[in-house]
């Protein structure tokens, strides 16, 4: 039995888009030339990362892609702070910093938009004292 190659790249991907498929596959291409070439080793990297992501549309994988390359950059940026202190030190430390917020913040976008922008609130402990009064279970408004 053959196994659809495409077909389980786009299921990968979130996507029953062949052309959108050919523009992601196209984008990790881009992102794993090294010297010139394209790494094997570090597009299956890409690929890997949006897959633990585990998108479920396409606009999760879009920024599922921009995750896998911020965090080539910066762990491309963390090992040239280890090559010792030169004249670029400073501002490889702030480059470095900015990365990681961005990572931090695409973690959250990914975290609302799965949420739907829904707020929830999980209380974990209450104390009811003698004479008090408490509800449980789900409270409304009228």
């Amino acid at each position: 039995m053959a196994i659809n190659t495409e077909a389980l790249f786009c299921e990968q991907l979130a996507t029953d888009d062949s052309t959108f498929a050919s523009y992601i596959a196209e984008q990790f291409g881009h992102m794993s030339i090294f010297k010139g070439q394209i790494n094997a080793n570090i597009l299956n990297a890409h690929l890997s990362t949006v897959r633990a992501i585990g998108p479920q549309d396409e606009v999760e994988t879009m920024l599922a892609c921009q995750m896998a390359a911020v965090h080539l950059v910066t762990m491309s940026t963390a090992a040239g702070l280890t090559q010792g202190a030169n004249a670029q030190h400073d501002l490889k430390v702030g480059q470095l910093n900015k990365l990681t917020r961005t990572f931090a913040t695409q973690m959250e976008a990914l975290k609302r938009y799965r949420s739907k922008g829904e707020q929830r609130i999980t209380v974990e402990h209450v104390d009811v004292h003698d004479g008090g009064q408490a509800v449980v279970g789900a409270v409304g408004r009228c």
